[in-house]
């Protein structure tokens, strides 16, 4: 898993592409699918992952420490 992230990393700084051999088509973020590369022994694709987690916690006002 490290190294097919690493790799990622190095795709990234060379090309400005994380897409390489060892992961499946990394498609680049979007607000509509909220597209996620989720790095595990067999990394994958997801839409949203903890969009149950993030909607709860976007029901909850923010107020900044100090105000």
């Amino acid at each position: 898993m490290s190294n097919a992230m690493a790799d990622a990393f190095i795709a990234l700084a060379r090309n400005g592409n994380p897409n390489h051999a060892g992961l499946p088509a990394w498609t680049p973020y979007g607000l509509e699918h909220r597209e996620t590369m989720l790095f595990d022994v067999t990394s994958r694709m997801a839409n949203d992952p903890r969009g149950d987690e993030r909607e709860f916690f976007a029901r909850i006002p923010y107020i900044q420490p100090g105000t």
